[in-house]
C-alpha cells in the first residue's frame, strides 16, 4: 500500500510541523509589523488591481473586477476540484479530462476532435487584463502527497496609465500514483507546462482599444493504461496503488497547443465602433510506444510497424473577424462576419490542405440595470451548421434556450495509425439546450434549484471498440439540481449541490452518467489575533452512484463507451485548514481522509484508474503589490 503506518505519522509530523512553523512566522511578522509602525497605511493591494476579461470590452460593459483573496475553496488546487468534481479523469494532476456531463459543442465547424487537454489550456476569453497601479505579483507553490506539485506565477504591471503587459506561468508535476517502478524519474507520470503573455493598450481619448496575448500549453504524459487486472479480482483488489501492476510500462503521449489572439475595436461615434479578432491556433498530438517490449500485449494489431508505434496529428486554425458594434442607453448590438481556415493532418495520410468556413453572426441584448438583462444571438455558417439562442439574467431568474448544429470533427472523419484506421461521413449534430436557475435568499439561507434539459440528435461519440460513431436516433438528458447554503452559529456554514440526471431516448445507452452527484461542505470561518488571522476550516464530501464511465484509449486520446467495469458507488471525506496572514494565503489539506481513515477502500474515477489515495497536501500563495 502507498501508505502504512510510520510513513503516514511522519508525514503528517513533517507537513504539521511545517504548516505550524509557517503559521507562527506569519502570525508573527504581522503582529510585529504593526507594534514598529502602526500608522503606516498600505497604498497598493487589491483595491488597486484590477482586471477584466475580453467579453466585457465586447460588450462595452467596461466590468472591473477585484483580486480574489478569500479563502472561498482556496484549498481546491487541482482541477477536478475546482470544477465541483464533475469531470472524469484518470486519478491524478494533469491526465486527461472529460466531463462527466454533455457539453454543447462552442464551435459549429470543423475542429480536430482531440478535447482531453482542453481544461488546462488558457482560452483568449479566460485571460485577465489588469490595471495596476504599482506592478503586481502572485506566487503560488502547492507541495502535494505522493510527489504532486503545482507552481503558478502570475505578473502584471501598467506601463503607462493606458497600457499594461503581464503574463503568468503554470507547471503541473506529478508521480505515478499507481504501477511505480522504482527511481524518481522512471515514476514522473505528468510534467505540464503552460504559459500566456498579454497586453492591453487603450488611447487617452478611448477611441481606440487593443488587446493581444499568446497562450501555451505543453502536456506531457507517461501513460499506464491502467491497472492490470487479474484472473479473480475484486473490487478491493484494486487499491495496492505504486503495487499495482499496470498495462503499459513505457507509453508516452504529448500535446503542446499554442493560440496567438488579437482583439482591437477603434471608436467611430458614441454608439457605433468597428471591431477585428484574429485567432491562429495549432495544436500538435503525439502517441509513442516500443511494442517490442511486453507493452505490445496491450494492443491487439499493428498495420505500419510491429516494433515501434508512432502516431502524429496536427490541426491548424487561421480565423478572421470583422464587425460593427454599438451600445445605446442599455441597448447593445454586434454584427460580425468571419473567415476560418482550418487542416488537419496525419502523419500516414495525404494532406487535404485548408477547408474555408464563412460564417455570419449578430448578439443584441438590453440591459436594465435594476431589472436585469435580455439577449439573442446567432451565427451561421455557409453550408448549414449554426448556433442560435436566447439569455435572460435577472436577480431572481438566470436563463438560457439555444439550439446548435455543429460539424463532426476530424477525427471523427478520418483517421489512419499503427493500431486504428477508419473513414467516415458523419451527419451533422444537434443538440437542444434550456438551463435555468432560480435564486432564493432568505435571511442565512441561500436556495437556487435549477434545471437543464438536453436534446441530442444524430449524436457522435466513440463506441465500445474506441470507433467513432453516431447515433441513429435522439436522447434526452433531464438534469434538475439545487445548490444550498445556510450560515448558522454565527461562524459556521453548510453547502451543498446536488445533481440528478435521467436519460431517455432511444439512444439512451450512448450516454454514461451518474444518477446522482452531490459535494457537500461543513466549515468553521472566523478571525482571529486581533483579526490579523483569518481561518476557514472544515469538511468537503463528494459522493456519486454507481455507473459505467467512459473508458480512456490512450493511443487515439479518446474517452469512449464500455460495459465490462462499472465504477462502483462511492464517497470521500477532505479535510482542510485555511488561513489568511496579511497577503499571505496557506492551506494545509487531508486529502481523501475516508480512507486513511480506513472507512472506504477507495474509489474509481475511469474504469481501472484509481482516484487520488490518501494524502496531505500543503499551499502557500503570496501577493505582493509592489
Amino acid at each position: 500500500m502507498l501508505f502504512k503506518g510510520n510513513y503516514i505519522i511522519l508525514s503528517v509530523q513533517k507537513k504539521c510541523l511545517l504548516f505550524l512553523f509557517l503559521l507562527g512566522t506569519l502570525i508573527t511578522n504581522e503582529i510585529s509589523a504593526q507594534i514598529l509602525d502602526d500608522s503606516t497605511k498600505q497604498v497598493y493591494g487589491p483595491t488597486t488591481t484590477r482586471y477584466f476579461y475580453e467579453s466585457s470590452v465586447v460588450q462595452e460593459r467596461d466590468t472591473l473586477f477585484t483580486l480574489d483573496t478569500t479563502l472561498i475553496d482556496f484549498h481546491h488546487f487541482g482541477l477536478v476540484d475546482r470544477y465541483e468534481r464533475k469531470l472524469q479523469n484518470l486519478g491524478n494532476l494533469g491526465t486527461a479530462t472529460r466531463n462527466v456531463y454533455l457539453e454543447t459543442p462552442e464551435v459549429i465547424g470543423l475542429t480536430s476532435g482531440f478535447n482531453v487537454y482542453n481544461y488546462y489550456f488558457h482560452r483568449p476569453e479566460s485571460i485577465r487584463y489588469y490595471d495596476t497601479r504599482s506592478p503586481y505579483s502572485k506566487i503560488s507553490a502547492v507541495f502535494g502527497g505522493s510527489r504532486r506539485s503545482v507552481v503558478d506565477v502570475d505578473y502584471s504591471r501598467n506601463i503607462t496609465p493606458q497600457w499594461n503587459i503581464g503574463g503568468d506561468f503554470t507547471r503541473i508535476t506529478a508521480d505515478k500514483q499507481i504501477g511505480a517502478t522504482g527511481t524518481s524519474n522512471e515514476n514522473r507520470q505528468t510534467f505540464s507546462t503552460s504559459y500566456d503573455i498579454y497586453t492591453h493598450f487603450i488611447t487617452a481619448d478611448s477611441s481606440y482599444r487593443v488587446m493581444a496575448n499568446v497562450s501555451r500549453l505543453k502536456q506531457q504524459i507517461q501513460e499506464s493504461g491502467g491497472i492490470q487486472p487479474s484472473d479473480g479480482d475484486a473490487i478491493e483488489d484494486f487499491f495496492d496503488y505504486q503495487e499495482e501492476e499496470v498495462r503499459l510500462g513505457n507509453a508516452r503521449s504529448v500535446e503542446l497547443r499554442v493560440n496567438y489572439h488579437l482583439y482591437h475595436q477603434y471608436r467611430l461615434t458614441n454608439f457605433t465602433g468597428l471591431f477585428h479578432v484574429l485567432d491562429y491556433q495549432t495544436q500538435e498530438l503525439e502517441y509513442i510506444n516500443d511494442i517490442s517490449t511486453p507493452d505490445g500485449e496491450f494492443y491487439d494489431n499493428a498495420y505500419i510497424d510491429p516494433e515501434l508505434t508512432s502516431e502524429k496529428n496536427l490541426f491548424k486554425a487561421f480565423s478572421n473577424k470583422l464587425g460593427i458594434k454599438g451600445d445605446m442607453g442599455g441597448f447593445f448590438y454586434q454584427l460580425h462576419y468571419k473567415r476560418r481556415d482550418v487542416a488537419f493532418y496525419n502523419k500516414y495520410l495525404p494532406s487535404s490542405g485548408f477547408e474555408v468556413e464563412n460564417y455570419g453572426g449578430f448578439d443584441i441584448s438590453y440591459l436594465q440595470p435594476r431589472v436585469g438583462q435580455l439577449g439573442f444571438f446567432g451565427e451561421y455558417l455557409l453550408g448549414g451548421n449554426y448556433r442560435t439562442g436566447a439569455r435572460l439574467t435577472t436577480k431572481w431568474l438566470e436563463a438560457t434556450v439555444q439550439r446548435t448544429r455543429s460539424e463532426a470533427p476530424y477525427i471523427y472523419r478520418r483517421y489512419f495509425g499503427n493500431h486504428d484506421e477508419w473513414s467516415n461521413d458523419f451527419d451533422p449534430m444537434v443538440t437542444d439546450e434550456l438551463n435555468g436557475r432560480i435564486n432564493v435568499e432568505l435571511g442565512p439561507i441561500i436556495f437556487r434549484p435549477r434545471l437543464s434539459i438536453k436534446n441530442v440528435n444524430r449524436y457522435l461519440y466513440f463506441d465500445e471498440t474506441a470507433r467513432p460513431a453516431q447515433a441513429g436516433s435522439f436522447a434526452q438528458i433531464l438534469s434538475p439540481g439545487v445548490d444550498f447554503r445556510v450560515n448558522f452559529l454565527r461562524n459556521l456554514h453548510f453547502e451543498s449541490d446536488v445533481t440528478y440526471t435521467a436519460v431517455t431516448g432511444n439512444s439512451r445507452d450512448n450516454f454514461r452518467i451518474p444518477d446522482v452527484l452531490a459535494n457537500a461542505s461543513l466549515f468553521y470561518t472566523n478571525f482571529l489575533f486581533q483579526e490579523k488571522l483569518q481561518i476557514r476550516t472544515g469538511l468537503d464530501g463528494h459522493f456519486r452512484t454507481a455507473y459505467f464511465a467512459h473508458a480512456y484509449d490512450p493511443i487515439i486520446m479518446q474517452f469512449h463507451l464500455q460495459n465490462d467495469f462499472e465504477i462502483p458507488q462511492y464517497y470521500f471525506v477532505d479535510f482542510f485548514l485555511n488561513f489568511k496572514v496579511s497577503d499571505a494565503r496557506v492551506f494545509f489539506k487531508i486529502t481523501n481522509l475516508t480512507e486513511l481513515a480506513g472507512l472506504t477502500d477507495g474509489y474509481f474515477t475511469t474504469p481501472i484508474y484509481t482516484g487520488q489515495p490518501g494524502s496531505i497536501d500543503f499551499g502557500i500563495t503570496w501577493l505582493f503589490y509592489d
